[in-house]
């Protein structure tokens, strides 16, 4: 159970360092919308990652951090 919300982490921490969000302002604060995930599949030889972009994240941003 906590390893799921581990590599959640992990996924989160690698779209703020490629910069996949969506960035809101609120007065003098700054908000930030990530991707939504939808599903992590953890096996011994793989871990595979289920999200979807929101609106306003352009699809390309995906190939060009990759």
């Amino acid at each position: 159970m906590f390893e799921k919300l581990k590599l959640r982490g992990q996924l989160i921490k690698a779209f703020r360092t490629a910069e996949i969000y969506r960035m809101i302002k609120r007065g003098d604060r700054t908000s930030y919308l990530f991707p939504k995930i939808h599903q992590i599949d953890n096996h011994r030889t793989y871990t595979r990652y289920a999200f979807s972009l929101l609106n306003g994240i352009d699809p390309e941003l995906l190939n060009k951090k990759r």
